[in-house]
């Protein structure tokens, strides 16, 4: 009954990629701070279906729509049950190590992209519009075969730069959770990061120094201009029409 009635909301609602059931209390007991989308669910729908070749044997899941529920327990879980307490904490566990227990909405709706920045991705990566390198469980914009190198390109207009006293916040949280997703997917295999706006990439670079341990020899973020891209890019197809 539960399952079907998340089908029918998730089928019935557009642009729905993932669904959840659980309880005020039980989530309460999971949760270890305010940004923890899925702490203490019992049921989870996410839109991922690749999702099911990363989770581990003992993580309850089937398909589901056109992704995957998982199951914390066979029955609602309970708070007072240790059993149940165990279970949450296991699922949570294996979400956090996937980059799906915060800051994860990008991840599961897409970063919004713009015309132009679909066509900076385009030119950098040499990959057709909708073309993802998939490493696990996580998307790449691009894979640099004569460097083994996995690539991302973002112009990240959001991101701004706030004084450090401020904390995390806007897009921060979300970019240093790519980030980390990135890297625990690539199992070695350098990325490198093209951002074509100045801000954005100080930002980054700032983000990934001050909150991560992330190394460039793993993640290097790298400033290449937008404009220069494109107008470059423009110019060469000129000459190859006349």
């Amino acid at each position: 009954m539960v399952r079907r009635l998340l089908a029918l909301i998730a089928e019935h609602q557009r642009g729905v990629t993932f669904g959840r059931v659980g309880s005020h209390d039980f989530t309460k007991a999971l949760e270890q701070d305010r940004f923890d989308l899925f702490a203490g669910e019992w049921l989870l729908y996410f839109k991922l279906p690749q999702l099911s070749d990363c989770l581990p044997d003992d993580i309850s899941h089937e398909p589901f729509l056109d992704g995957v529920l998982l199951e914390t327990t066979p029955h609602p879980p309970q708070v007072e049950n240790p059993t149940d307490i165990a279970a949450g904490k296991r699922m949570y566990e294996v979400l956090d190590e996937l980059g799906l227990m915060r800051h994860c909405l990008q991840v599961l709706n897409g970063w919004p992209h713009d015309e132009e920045e679909t066509r900076y991705q385009q030119i950098l990566t040499g990959a057709p519009e909708g073309r993802k390198y998939r490493v696990g469980c996580v998307d790449f914009d691009g894979y640099d075969a004569e460097r083994k190198t996995l690539l991302f390109t973002r112009l990240f207009r959001g991101l701004k730069r706030y004084p450090k006293g401020w904390g995390i916040r806007g897009l921060d949280g979300p970019v240093l959770n790519e980030a980390n997703r990135q890297v625990n997917a690539a199992q070695g295999y350098p990325i490198e990061w093209h951002i074509g706006l100045e801000e954005p990439y100080e930002k980054v670079r700032e983000l990934l120094a001050d909150y991560t341990d992330i190394t460039e020899e793993q993640l290097k973020v790298i400033y290449t201009p937008l404009e220069p891209v494109i107008r470059n890019f423009d110019q060469e197809s000129d000459k190859n029409h006349t």
